[in-house]
């Protein structure tokens, strides 16, 4: 119809004329070609080698941790869940995008009865590295020894590690731990640790809160232990730390809260703890500090500070 209409309104063309006329327009429509980036716009859309390995990986991971927590829900292990984040997360498969980010296992005196001693909280440690996006672990480390925190010291996410009755637990374990990029806060209850765990937390950059329980501890381990600047929070309970090992703690410029239990200290050290630049909270149970000693400690804080009420149920035997 469109070559009969263009013949017609044209009067003296010819057929042949017309015919090539369509052709040219044809060439010139086929001839259209995409604009030049339109390939690079769709590669760009595609995932990247790297990040289809990743979600692989982590679907991997979904599964075994999955088969790892229903061993450990038998030894009573609490655990909370946080989705994975980041473009891999539209890679997975919506119902295994949540991993273990908290895991709690402790003491079940009932199975540390049990004939089958697999069953024991004490083994549950094994089973941690399973966890690989694991961010906080608070566990019974009865049987757990220094080679089992190397393994632990392989997940770069952790931040919090809570270990109760860590007796075989030694300095090496602590070094094991200090290497967890990531450490906020660590807690060591029963250890058979000394000053040198504190030398190795050294390099342990985020570290905020630190609770060691020792009865080895010295003056050095105070000395140490002002090197960790970010620490906030500090409890080294027991030993044989006194009054002349405590002056390096005024080079920590955060320490608010400060726990020195069962140590050597005595009324000699008043004045010097109420001068401790951001201190807010001093316990010293088991020591030779009285009742008036506690209520110097916070007059000097309050003078310093304009507050002492934060100190008053905190500061006392």
């Amino acid at each position: 119809m469109f070559l009969a209409f263009f013949i017609n309104s044209a009067g003296r063309c010819k057929l042949g004329v017309a015919l090539e006329w369509v052709a040219l327009v044809a060439i010139q429509l086929l001839s259209i070609s995409p604009p030049a980036n339109a390939q690079e716009n769709i590669d760009s859309q595609k995932p990247s080698p790297e990040l289809l390995a990743e979600a692989a990986e982590l679907q991997r991971l979904w599964s075994s941790e999955r088969l790892v927590m229903a061993k450990l829900q038998k030894l009573g292990a609490t655990f909370k869940m946080a989705p994975v984040g980041g473009a891999v997360a539209e890679l997975l498969d919506p119902d295994k995008r949540d991993f273990v980010a908290e895991l709690r296992v402790l003491r079940n005196r009932a199975l540390d009865q049990s004939p089958d001693q697999t069953l024991a909280t004490g083994h549950a440690i094994r089973y941690v590295p399973y966890f690989r996006k694991l961010k906080r672990l608070s566990l019974d480390a009865s049987l757990t020894k220094d080679e089992d925190l190397r393994a632990l010291s392989k997940i770069d996410s952790l931040t919090t590690v809570v270990l109760y009755d860590a007796s075989g637990v030694t300095d090496e374990g602590v070094a094991h731990l200090a290497q967890l990029p990531y450490l906020m806060v660590l807690q060591v209850y029963g250890a058979n640790i000394g000053d040198q765990s504190l030398l190795h937390l050294h390099g342990a950059k985020e570290l905020y809160e630190l609770y060691l329980t020792s009865d080895r501890f010295s003056n050095a381990a105070i000395a140490s232990a002002s090197k960790i600047a970010s620490l906030t929070q500090l409890s080294l309970v027991g030993g044989q730390i006194d009054d002349d090992g405590l002056h390096p703690l005024s080079e920590l410029p955060q320490l608010r809260h400060l726990d020195l239990s069962s140590t050597q200290i005595t009324s000699r050290s008043v004045e010097r703890i109420g001068q401790f630049p951001a201190l807010e909270v001093f316990v010293a149970r088991s020591t030779q500090l009285t009742e008036q000693d506690f209520a110097r400690i916070r007059l000097v804080i309050q003078r310093r500070t304009g507050n002492g009420r934060r100190t008053s149920n905190n500061a006392k035997l």
